[in-house]
This record gives C-alpha cells, structure tokens and sequence, in this order.
C-alpha cells in the first residue's frame, strides 16, 4: 500500500505517513478491511486517516476583498478561526487560496481584527453616532417630517464635514446597525436616541 497519493490535487501521502496509517489500521481493524470497507474509508472519512498520518489542511489563507474594494490576504490555522474570519466577511469577497497560488498573509490583519481591515479604518476620516431619525435626510436630503431643530443640526454637521474635507468624501452606513439601530446617550447631534454608525471616508485624490 506504500506509494505517493495524491487527493483532490491536494493532499499527498508519503511514504512514511502509510507506515503510520497501515499500523493505525491494523489496530483499528485487526480482522482487516474489505477493499470496500477500505475504498470508502479513504473516500467519506479521508479527514481521520489525515489525522493517523499527521497531516492538517491548515494553514489556510483567504483572499478579502472588503465593501470598499481594499483587498488582503489572512491566514488562519484551525477550524474555529475559519469559521470567525467567514462569520465577520460575510459582506466581503472571501476567496480561499490553493497551494499552488504564491501567497503571503498580511501582517497587519488576522481572523481576529479583520473588522478594521473590512472598515478600512488606516483611511477612514471618522465615525459618528447618528440618530436614526437622520437618514434619510443625510442620505437623500429628505428632510420631511423633521423639526427645525433636527433639520439645523444636520445641516451643521454636514456644513462641519464640507468644512473639513474639502476634496469631498462619502458616506458607509453600517449595515448591522442598519438592520438593529443602537441607543445612544451621546449621539454625534440632539438629543439621545437609537442611532446607526455612519463612517465618512475622505475621496481619495488621483
């Protein structure tokens, strides 16, 4: 049974990794196998003979391209942080990357930060708590149904950021507090109340 194999164009076994599989066998099964029991062995419960043979698919690395086309690559060394890099990019782009592509991770970012990378926060101006009751009009410059005092505190904060930003910017609403507005105490203007988190990116200059 020693010879090179080579699965899904993936995993090789070596020779010395069939000496720890035939000996695992032959404490699994010391009556022996059929060539059916053996053939679906290695074909449905290929992950427990990678395991007798010491073999892991990880390091994996993946390919993300955020909402706002920034692109980086992460790598992440088991199943949990698999699963917490794809929970947290699920509005990105995840690409993973065979063996085969040259690849190198990013050091800036890993499973666990992603989020500043997917924010693009190294370019971000700032974010804001704004009331929810504000959208619409930042967004459409639909005022309607506003008191004065909200129309004129908007209209100041927006006067604020053509002040600041001259070369212009734009607007990311972000869409978990979209969906789930948050309360707060201090929003970016009035008085308190449940807000969505608006992040303004300078436009960048060619």
């Amino acid at each position: 049974m020693k010879k090179e194999l080579k699965i899904g164009d993936k995993v090789q076994i070596k020779d010395a990794q069939w000496d720890d599989i035939e000996r695992t066998l032959d404490e699994v099964y010391p009556e022996g196998m059929t060539d059916t029991q053996l053939n679906d062995l290695f074909w449905f419960d290929f992950d427990t003979v990678k395991s007798w043979a010491g073999i892991s698919d990880y390091p994996k690395y993946f390919k993300i391209v955020g909402p706002r086309k920034n692109e980086c690559v992460i790598a992440v060394d088991d199943e949990d942080e698999e699963r917490q890099l794809k929970d947290v990019t699920h509005d990105c782009e995840v690409t993973e990357l065979n063996e085969n592509q040259p690849v190198e991770a990013d050091e800036d970012f890993c499973f666990w930060n992603v989020e500043s990378f997917i924010y693009d926060e190294d370019n971000m101006y700032d974010s804001y708590s704004i009331p929810n009751y504000a959208i619409c009009a930042i967004e459409n410059g639909d005022f309607s149904g506003l008191e004065n005092e909200d129309i004129d505190n908007i209209n100041k904060f927006l006067a604020d950021l053509d002040e600041a930003i001259p070369n212009g910017y734009v607007f990311d609403w972000d869409k978990e507090s979209l969906e789930s507005p948050y309360f707060s105490s201090n929003p970016k203007f009035g008085l308190p109340a449940d807000c969505v988190l608006l992040r303004v990116y300078e436009l960048k200059q060619d």
